[in-house]
């Protein structure tokens, strides 16, 4: 086959191309090796086989070393090589019942299992990072991972709750979610003497897409009218957990001292210190980082969360309950 890759700008994934027309992606999937243990990051072509007319999914390379312009033309090779051997079908159905529904009480118990976890994982990035000790930048590191990452599991565990939650009752959270937010919009506007720029803030955003496509708001945050936590505030999140796990940038934060006499505390670095521009400068995570992370209080912004999410776990729990 006359295959060849089209890259992203920061070479987080390419797409496969046959002849000139897209045939799949090559993107670093999870990839066990073994059928027991813990998956490795590998680079994997997923791509519609032309022999069965199945989608396959097969690994290029594992585990996934960085790709960047030097490795192109490596990545292409393995990449013809690993469509050339034989797939496995990716399997289809199981014939295995279905696992029982989810009821509101697990949804309950999983959501304060991860939101403990991220909470303790906190504490232990404020033990350090009180001490205000240079020669701890290393156990700062490997706390403030596992803040993020944490973060980022409880975000991902509420917003699959919030899938569960049957339409009806998301329409009547958004409805609710609405009058927080115009109430909110109003008191804006009278404040700023009639301006109106809540469509170019990332709380009011999903307002007005709403109100576009008449849909229940497709975000947990949205729903608990989060306010400084909202889609593109995690997308920041995203952002550097990214650099700090897949490119081993430097400690993203900073103690600082903003007036004189006061506590230094601790901030978020600016992007351009954490990573180069070029490297992924059109990124709109990187974007949503620069607006809403950077030179902020890194434990003051953790702090306020803890609240966020437990007041989110409330609200989907009461209606998944409601629908029992």
């Amino acid at each position: 086959m006359a295959i060849d890759l089209q890259w992203r700008e920061d070479h987080g994934s390419a797409v496969v191309l046959h002849d000139g027309t897209f045939v799949g992606t090559l993107s670093v999937e999870q990839w066990w090796t073994e059928p027991w243990g813990d998956p490795s990051p590998a680079w994997v072509a997923g791509f519609l086989n032309p022999a069965s007319g199945q989608f396959v999914q097969n690994c290029v390379e594992v585990p996934a070393l960085q790709v960047d312009g030097g490795r192109e033309q490596e990545m292409l090779v393995k990449t013809r090589d690993a469509l050339a051997s034989s797939p496995a079908s990716v399997p289809g159905p199981s014939t295995e019942p279905a696992p029982a529904k989810f009821s509101a009480d697990d949804v309950h118990a999983q959501l304060e299992r991860v939101i403990t976890a991220w909470a303790d994982a906190l504490n232990d990035l404020w033990r350090v990072g009180e001490q205000r000790d240079p020669s701890l930048s290393y156990s700062l590191y490997i706390k403030l991972v596992h803040v993020l990452n944490w973060a980022y599991t409880v975000d991902q565990a509420l917003q699959a709750a919030w899938n569960r939650v049957p339409p009806v009752q998301q329409v009547a959270a958004s409805q609710d979610a609405d009058a927080k937010l115009v109430a909110a919009l109003k008191d804006r506007e009278s404040r700023e003497n009639g301006a109106n720029e809540g469509a170019e803030d990332a709380l009011f955003k999903p307002f007005f897409r709403r109100s576009a496509e008449r849909r229940p708001y497709r975000d947990w945050a949205s729903v608990v009218v989060a306010g400084a936590f909202h889609e593109e505030f995690f997308g920041g999140l995203n952002w550097i957990s990214g650099k700090m796990r897949h490119e081993a940038a430097g400690l993203p934060i900073e103690l600082r001292q903003m007036q004189n006499g006061g506590e230094p505390r601790w901030k978020w670095k600016l992007a351009s210190a954490i990573a180069p521009e070029g490297r992924d400068g059109g990124s709109d995570q990187r974007e949503m980082f620069v607006s809403h992370l950077q030179g902020h209080d890194v434990l003051g912004l953790f702090s306020w969360l803890v609240d966020v999410f437990v007041d989110a776990r409330l609200l989907i729990v009461q209606l998944l309950r409601e629908t029992e």
